[in-house]
């Protein structure tokens, strides 16, 4: 039985401190050097919010348009997505992940928050192919929830501090 990540209960600070601290908790439970993304919604568009090991050149970008981003199949299905080999897949082969990255490997599962709205996207993006598991699942699901936490924590307190300047 998978129990919650100590990483995920030794977190603490503010909202976006937490939120800087999770693509680097995710990366230790995977080997390599992969990628991991926190990317929200805003409106059309998904915002590279926290990341780590991820090209400053991509980040320098900013985000991408929602529709058509690899980020965007999770967020529109409401579950989670696991490419084992995004070559040969039809919906991201053509993607600069891969033509210009050498991303293989791909697993995303969106952030819902409590009233069911998809909030974001957090993934792992990988150089060699294959599957991520459940254990792989199983930790980056976790990971999900808890960037809901702090992104719901972030805006109740930015509603009370606007409440108290009233």
């Amino acid at each position: 039985i998978l129990t919650e990540p100590m990483e995920l209960l030794k977190l603490s600070g503010s909202p976006v401190e937490v939120l800087r601290q999770l693509p680097a908790c995710v990366s230790t439970y995977f080997p390599g050097r992969p990628w991991v993304m926190i990317n929200l919604v805003e409106g059309d568009y998904l915002r590279f919010a926290y990341a780590i090991n991820v090209p400053a050149d991509l980040m320098a970008q900013g985000g991408e348009p929602l529709a058509g981003s690899i980020c965007g199949i999770p967020i529109a299905m409401r579950e989670f997505l696991g490419i084992g080999d995004m070559t040969s897949d039809d919906r991201t082969r053509q993607d600069p992940c891969v033509t210009q990255y050498g991303c293989r490997a791909y697993l995303g599962y969106p952030i819902i928050d409590s009233a069911g709205k998809v909030r974001g996207v957090i993934c792992i993006l990988r150089s060699n192919r294959g599957g991520f598991g459940e254990y792989g699942h199983r930790i980056l699901q976790m990971f999900s929830q808890r960037a809901n936490i702090e992104i719901e924590r972030m805006e109740l307190e930015s509603r009370l501090e606007q409440s108290e300047k009233e």
